[in-house]
C-alpha cells in the first residue's frame, strides 16, 4: 500500500506539471497586442450555436452529428466520475490501512 500511496503522489505531481506546462505554453502564445484573426473560433469549433436534446445526447441511440460542446461535456462529465471513484478507494484504502485493518 506504501508503493501504490507514492505510485498515486508521483502521478499526480506528473499530472500537475504537465497541466500548468501546457497552460504556460497556451499562454504564450496568446498576442494581446495584435488584430484578432478570428474571434468566434471557438464557438465556431465547439458548435455554440447547435442545439441537442436530451434524448438525442444520452438516449440509447445518439446522433453522429452532436455538437462539439456536448461532447466536450460528456468527456469532462466521465473524466470527474472516475476520479471520483479512484479518490474514494484511496480515501478508503488509506482508512484502512490506518486503522490496521490491512497491511
Amino acid at each position: 500500500m506504501k508503493n501504490f500511496r507514492k505510485a498515486a503522489l508521483a502521478i499526480a505531481t506528473a499530472s500537475s506539471v504537465a497541466l500548468g506546462s501546457t497552460a504556460v505554453a497556451s499562454a504564450d502564445q496568446v498576442n494581446l497586442t495584435g488584430p484578432k484573426k478570428d474571434e468566434k473560433a471557438v464557438s465556431q469549433t465547439l458548435g455554440s450555436d447547435q442545439g441537442i436534446s436530451g434524448k438525442d445526447g444520452f438516449g440509447l441511440t445518439q446522433t453522429t452529428d452532436q455538437p462539439g460542446w456536448w461532447i466536450l461535456t460528456k468527456t469532462l462529465t466521465y473524466g470527474a466520475f472516475v476520479g471520483v471513484i479512484a479518490s474514494v478507494g484511496i480515501a478508503i484504502g488509506n482508512y484502512l490501512k490506518n486503522q490496521g485493518i490491512i497491511i
